[in-house]
Protein backbone atom coordinates (compact mmCIF):
# COMPACT_ATOMS: atom_id res chain seq x y z
CA UNK A 1 0.00 0.00 0.00
CA UNK A 2 2.80 2.34 0.71
CA UNK A 3 4.05 1.69 -2.84
CA UNK A 4 0.64 2.62 -4.17
CA UNK A 5 0.64 5.89 -2.28
CA UNK A 6 4.17 6.63 -3.48
CA UNK A 7 3.09 6.02 -7.08
CA UNK A 8 0.06 8.28 -6.59
CA UNK A 9 2.18 11.03 -5.09
CA UNK A 10 4.75 10.80 -7.89
CA UNK A 11 2.01 10.81 -10.58
CA UNK A 12 0.37 13.90 -9.04
CA UNK A 13 3.69 15.74 -8.93
CA UNK A 14 4.47 14.79 -12.57
CA UNK A 15 0.98 15.82 -13.65
CA UNK A 16 1.31 19.11 -11.77
CA UNK A 17 4.72 19.74 -13.35
CA UNK A 18 3.36 18.85 -16.83
CA UNK A 19 0.37 21.21 -16.37
CA UNK A 20 2.60 23.97 -15.25
CA UNK A 21 5.13 23.56 -18.05
CA UNK A 22 2.98 22.14 -20.87
CA UNK A 23 4.31 24.67 -23.38
CA UNK A 24 7.76 23.14 -23.08
CA UNK A 25 6.74 19.50 -22.67
CA UNK A 26 4.33 19.36 -25.64
CA UNK A 27 6.87 20.49 -28.27
CA UNK A 28 9.45 18.11 -26.74
CA UNK A 29 6.91 15.28 -26.96
CA UNK A 30 6.16 16.16 -30.62
CA UNK A 31 9.89 16.26 -31.37
CA UNK A 32 10.37 12.87 -29.70
CA UNK A 33 7.50 11.36 -31.83
CA UNK A 34 8.99 12.84 -35.01
CA UNK A 35 12.42 11.52 -34.10
CA UNK A 36 10.99 8.04 -33.43
CA UNK A 37 9.11 8.10 -36.77
CA UNK A 38 12.26 9.29 -38.58
CA UNK A 39 14.31 6.47 -37.05
CA UNK A 40 11.64 3.94 -38.10
CA UNK A 41 11.72 5.26 -41.70
CA UNK A 42 15.54 5.21 -41.77
CA UNK A 43 15.56 1.63 -40.50
CA UNK A 44 12.97 0.66 -43.14
CA UNK A 45 15.04 2.35 -45.90
CA UNK A 46 18.21 0.61 -44.69
CA UNK A 47 16.42 -2.76 -44.72
CA UNK A 48 15.12 -2.10 -48.25
CA UNK A 49 18.59 -1.07 -49.39
CA UNK A 50 20.12 -4.24 -47.93
CA UNK A 51 17.43 -6.34 -49.59
CA UNK A 52 17.95 -4.55 -52.91
CA UNK A 53 21.70 -5.01 -52.60
CA UNK A 54 21.16 -8.72 -51.98
CA UNK A 55 18.92 -8.92 -55.09
CA UNK A 56 21.51 -7.05 -57.14
CA UNK A 57 24.20 -9.46 -55.97
CA UNK A 58 21.94 -12.41 -56.84
CA UNK A 59 21.24 -10.82 -60.24
CA UNK A 60 24.98 -10.30 -60.87
CA UNK A 61 25.67 -13.91 -59.89
CA UNK A 62 22.85 -15.12 -62.13
CA UNK A 63 24.09 -12.93 -64.99
CA UNK A 64 27.63 -14.26 -64.58
CA UNK A 65 26.24 -17.82 -64.65
CA UNK A 66 24.41 -16.94 -67.87
CA UNK A 67 27.60 -15.45 -69.32
CA UNK A 68 29.57 -18.57 -68.38
CA UNK A 69 26.88 -20.82 -69.86
CA UNK A 70 26.79 -18.68 -73.03
CA UNK A 71 30.56 -18.89 -73.45
CA UNK A 72 30.44 -22.63 -72.84
CA UNK A 73 27.64 -23.03 -75.42
CA UNK A 74 29.53 -20.90 -77.95
CA UNK A 75 32.63 -23.05 -77.46
CA UNK A 76 30.58 -26.23 -77.88
CA UNK A 77 28.96 -24.81 -81.03
CA UNK A 78 32.34 -23.77 -82.42
CA UNK A 79 33.66 -27.29 -81.80
CA UNK A 80 30.59 -28.85 -83.42
CA UNK A 81 30.95 -26.49 -86.38
CA UNK A 82 34.61 -27.42 -86.80
CA UNK A 83 33.71 -31.13 -86.66
CA UNK A 84 30.87 -30.59 -89.15
CA UNK A 85 33.16 -28.69 -91.53
CA UNK A 86 35.77 -31.41 -91.29
CA UNK A 87 33.12 -34.07 -91.94
CA UNK A 88 31.80 -32.14 -94.95
CA UNK A 89 35.31 -31.66 -96.32
CA UNK A 90 35.94 -35.39 -95.92
CA UNK A 91 32.62 -36.11 -97.65
CA UNK A 92 33.54 -33.80 -100.54
CA UNK A 93 36.97 -35.45 -100.83
CA UNK A 94 35.37 -38.92 -100.92
CA UNK A 95 32.83 -37.68 -103.49
CA UNK A 96 35.55 -36.36 -105.79
CA UNK A 97 37.66 -39.50 -105.39
CA UNK A 98 34.63 -41.69 -106.22
CA UNK A 99 33.96 -39.65 -109.36
CA UNK A 100 37.59 -39.99 -110.39
CA UNK A 101 37.70 -43.70 -109.53
CA UNK A 102 34.73 -44.44 -111.78
CA UNK A 103 35.94 -41.93 -114.41
CA UNK A 104 32.67 -40.01 -114.22
CA UNK A 105 32.03 -36.51 -115.45
CA UNK A 106 28.73 -35.02 -114.36
CA UNK A 107 28.32 -32.86 -117.49
CA UNK A 108 29.23 -35.65 -119.88
CA UNK A 109 26.96 -38.20 -118.17
CA UNK A 110 24.07 -35.73 -118.08
CA UNK A 111 24.54 -34.91 -121.77
CA UNK A 112 24.68 -38.59 -122.77
CA UNK A 113 21.62 -39.50 -120.70
CA UNK A 114 19.66 -36.54 -122.05
CA UNK A 115 20.59 -37.47 -125.63
CA UNK A 116 19.58 -41.10 -125.01
CA UNK A 117 16.17 -40.16 -123.64
CA UNK A 118 15.50 -37.50 -126.26
CA UNK A 119 16.37 -40.00 -129.00
CA UNK A 120 14.15 -42.59 -127.36
CA UNK A 121 11.24 -40.16 -127.02
CA UNK A 122 11.62 -39.09 -130.66
CA UNK A 123 11.77 -42.67 -131.93
CA UNK A 124 8.91 -43.79 -129.67
CA UNK A 125 6.76 -40.97 -130.98
CA UNK A 126 7.72 -41.83 -134.56
CA UNK A 127 7.11 -45.56 -134.04
CA UNK A 128 3.74 -44.95 -132.41
CA UNK A 129 2.65 -42.68 -135.26
CA UNK A 130 3.90 -45.12 -137.86
CA UNK A 131 2.22 -48.06 -136.12
CA UNK A 132 -1.10 -46.20 -136.02
CA UNK A 133 -0.82 -45.36 -139.76
CA UNK A 134 -0.04 -48.99 -140.70
CA UNK A 135 -2.87 -50.27 -138.52
CA UNK A 136 -5.32 -47.86 -140.16
CA UNK A 137 -4.18 -48.99 -143.64
CA UNK A 138 -4.62 -52.65 -142.69
CA UNK A 139 -8.10 -51.99 -141.38
CA UNK A 140 -9.08 -50.19 -144.59
CA UNK A 141 -7.68 -52.92 -146.78
CA UNK A 142 -9.37 -55.63 -144.68
CA UNK A 143 -6.07 -57.23 -143.81
CA UNK A 144 -5.88 -59.31 -140.66
CA UNK A 145 -4.21 -57.64 -137.69
CA UNK A 146 -0.59 -58.61 -137.16
CA UNK A 147 -0.12 -60.55 -133.95
CA UNK A 148 3.33 -59.28 -133.15
CA UNK A 149 4.63 -55.76 -133.36
CA UNK A 150 7.46 -55.77 -135.84
CA UNK A 151 7.83 -51.99 -135.95
CA UNK A 152 9.70 -51.85 -132.61
CA UNK A 153 13.13 -50.49 -132.03
CA UNK A 154 15.89 -51.82 -134.22
CA UNK A 155 18.96 -50.41 -132.48
CA UNK A 156 22.35 -51.89 -132.78
CA UNK A 157 23.95 -53.51 -129.79
CA UNK A 158 26.41 -50.61 -129.54
CA UNK A 159 23.61 -48.00 -129.27
CA UNK A 160 21.80 -50.08 -126.66
CA UNK A 161 25.01 -50.51 -124.68
CA UNK A 162 25.66 -46.73 -124.88
CA UNK A 163 22.18 -46.04 -123.44
CA UNK A 164 22.73 -48.44 -120.56
CA UNK A 165 26.21 -47.04 -119.95
CA UNK A 166 24.80 -43.51 -119.76
CA UNK A 167 22.12 -44.70 -117.34
CA UNK A 168 24.67 -46.59 -115.25
CA UNK A 169 26.96 -43.54 -115.07
CA UNK A 170 24.06 -41.31 -114.06
CA UNK A 171 23.04 -43.81 -111.37
CA UNK A 172 26.60 -43.89 -110.01
CA UNK A 173 26.66 -40.09 -109.85
CA UNK A 174 23.28 -40.09 -108.10
CA UNK A 175 24.54 -42.63 -105.56
CA UNK A 176 27.70 -40.60 -104.93
CA UNK A 177 25.60 -37.44 -104.51
CA UNK A 178 23.27 -39.26 -102.14
CA UNK A 179 26.21 -40.44 -100.03
CA UNK A 180 27.59 -36.88 -99.95
CA UNK A 181 24.21 -35.49 -98.87
CA UNK A 182 23.92 -38.22 -96.26
CA UNK A 183 27.31 -37.15 -94.91
CA UNK A 184 26.05 -33.56 -94.80
CA UNK A 185 22.89 -34.65 -92.96
CA UNK A 186 24.94 -36.63 -90.43
CA UNK A 187 27.17 -33.60 -89.85
CA UNK A 188 24.12 -31.39 -89.38
CA UNK A 189 22.66 -33.89 -86.90
CA UNK A 190 25.90 -33.81 -84.90
CA UNK A 191 25.81 -30.02 -84.84
CA UNK A 192 22.16 -29.29 -84.06
CA UNK A 193 20.75 -32.72 -83.17
CA UNK A 194 18.16 -34.84 -84.94
CA UNK A 195 14.94 -36.31 -83.70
Amino acid sequence: MIAWQLIKLLASQVAGFAMKHWRIILPLLVLWCCYAQYNAQVKRADDAERELSAHIDMHKAFKSEIDIATIKRENENALKLAIAKKTLEESERINKSELLKHELNRDRETKELRAYYENRIDSTKYNFTERMRLEAERNRAGMPEVASDTSGFTKSERECHAGYSALEGACKITTIDYNRLRGWADAACLQVGCE
